[in-house]
């Protein structure tokens, strides 16, 4: 199996999200997933969506007729500008 995260900016414009996480505390309950990233510095502040694709392997056809590919509802957001005053 592989994973990709994706992050999608304001035009459309696809950034691949580093694989590796940080360390958070968990939240109380089911259902809950918690992830924090670095927003790659080429996206465009406004409003955005990420996604993860998953793609599976289980045996030799499937290599050879391609994965089965899961995608996960886009979960929006917005980047913005960090701004500080020295």
């Amino acid at each position: 199996m592989s994973a990709n995260r994706w992050l999608y900016d304001a035009v459309g414009e696809r950034h691949s999200i580093p694989q590796y996480t940080t360390a958070l505390k968990l939240l109380a309950g089911q259902e809950t997933y918690r992830q924090s990233f670095t927003i790659p510095t080429a996206a465009k502040p406004a409003p955005a969506s990420c996604e993860v694709t998953l793609d599976y392997i289980c045996n030799r056809l499937q290599n050879w007729i391609g994965p089965i590919q899961v995608v996960s509802p886009a979960v929006k957001s917005t980047i913005g500008w960090l701004y500080i005053k020295l």
